[in-house]
Order: structure tokens, then sequence, then C-alpha cells
């Protein structure tokens, strides 16, 4: 187990070599998903990687700071490019459900919810599990909100990475 002093000398020996760390997409990749977890992301840098090594992760990680700035529109582009990039990739589909979700957009959120829970994942770990009890959950809620009650979803709303068009909020 790497302690704290460690975990800081090498964030330390990261940041004074980034240059050259940047010549190695798969490096730099892991490099931008510890940066994201420790330090909430680093945004230039965050957006510079995404053109050096794009990953449905890093995708993620911009579409998640765009929600968290209220770029509601530009987050979802990032989740759907990121659904895109990797199909049955479930975190892409998961955070496009809580986009849906927070912005009351019960309809789409449904669509993606019931998407996801019909899909089957391979189980690497609890995080999966969290997230797929997590959307049985959130439809549970959306099922008894007057908002949606009688709302038949329409094939033609899907969440199929090859539908890009689909409306923006």
């Amino acid at each position: 187990m790497i302690n704290l002093e460690e975990k800081e000398d090498s964030k330390l020996y990261l940041e004074a070599n980034y240059e050259t760390i940047k010549r190695y997409p798969f490096v730099l990749d892991l490099y931008m998903q510890e940066l994201w977890k420790d330090q909430g992301g680093d945004q230039s840098k965050l957006f510079e990687a995404l053109h050096i090594c794009p990953s449905t992760y890093l995708y993620c990680n911009v579409g998640d700071l765009c929600f968290q700035n209220g770029n509601i529109k530009e987050a979802k582009q990032y989740y759907l490019t990121a659904l895109w990039m990797a199909p049955k990739y479930l975190t892409s589909k998961y955070k496009l459900f809580l986009l849906y979700y927070g912005v009351k957009d019960y309809y789409r959120a449904r669509n993606v919810g019931y998407e996801i829970l019909s899909a089957t994942y391979k189980i690497r770990d609890t995080q999966t599990l969290r997230m797929l009890a997590d959307v049985k959950n959130r439809l549970k809620k959306i099922e008894y909100c007057s908002d949606t009650q009688g709302v038949i979803l329409d094939k033609n709303d899907s969440v199929n990475p090859e539908i890009s068009s689909i409306d923006v909020l």
C-alpha cells in the first residue's frame, strides 16, 4: 500500500514530467484517471488529454465536469461520445441516465434505465452492482412520479450510439 507521502512524491514527479508523459498515450490516460480521482481533475490537462488519447473514461470525466458546471448540453454530448466509443460500457450509460434523471427528463431517463437493466454485464466489482441497484431504485421513483404516468417509450428514442442526433435538452 502506498502511503500519503509516496503518493505526493509521485504526483510531483508526474507534474514535473508531464511533457514527456503526454508522448505516451496509455501512460497519460492512467495519469489523468488518477489525477481526476485525487484532485477532482485538472481541467486544462483533462481537455488536452482528450485530444491526445481519447478514452471513454476521460470523456465521462469531462462530461461530469460539464454537468457540475451546469452545462447540460455539453455533458450529454460527452456521455454520448463515450457511449459511441464503447456501447457496452455501463458507466457512460449510467452517467447519461443520471444526467436525464438530474434534469427531470424522466422519459429519457426511463428509456436509458431500461436499456441498462435489460443488458448483461460482466460483474467485475461492486461498483457495477451499485450502479445497477441505483438505476433500479431511481426507476421505481420515476414510476410513481405523476410527470411520467401513462408515457409509452418510443422505440426511436434510443441510447443507440448510432443515433447521435437525439434532441439536446
